[in-house]
């Protein structure tokens, strides 16, 4: 979906208590074209300009469809790869704490797999398969 003029506008939410007091907050909400709110988070606005930004490309930009695809794009390549998942989420949890540490990295990890299984594997389909696991 092309950008169809959606911007992040600065409202204020301001919040009455029974004792008299008020506060008021800044926030975020997106504005279509003509300035009408679309999305102010059920009411409440978004505490940050990012997350407002964020909200707009996954509603309005076609983020929830490029996500959408990623995971089926994902889904269909480790299909048929279930030993190769298996060892290496199996090496990252021996490894937990000298990942942690910085002893060894993720690379080192997925090297040795492909070695051991005589492939080489799709470095943006091994992120998505480290990233949502």
């Amino acid at each position: 979906m092309p950008d169809a003029g959606f911007k992040i506008v600065q409202v204020t939410r301001t919040k009455d208590y029974d004792d008299g007091f008020s506060c008021s907050e800044r926030r975020y909400a997106i504005a279509d074209a003509s300035g009408t709110i679309v999305d102010d988070a059920q009411g409440f606005g978004y505490k940050s300009f990012g997350a407002a930004n964020k909200a707009m490309w996954y509603k309005f930009k076609g983020g929830r469809g490029k996500i959408e695809s990623a995971k089926i794009a994902a889904t269909k390549y480790w299909r048929d790869k279930k030993g190769i998942v298996r060892d290496i989420m199996g090496a990252m949890e021996c490894n937990f704490k000298e990942l942690a540490r910085g002893e060894i990295s993720d690379e080192e990890i997925i090297s040795d797999v492909e070695k051991k299984h005589g492939v080489t594997l799709d470095r943006r389909m091994v992120d998505w398969l480290l990233r949502n696991s």
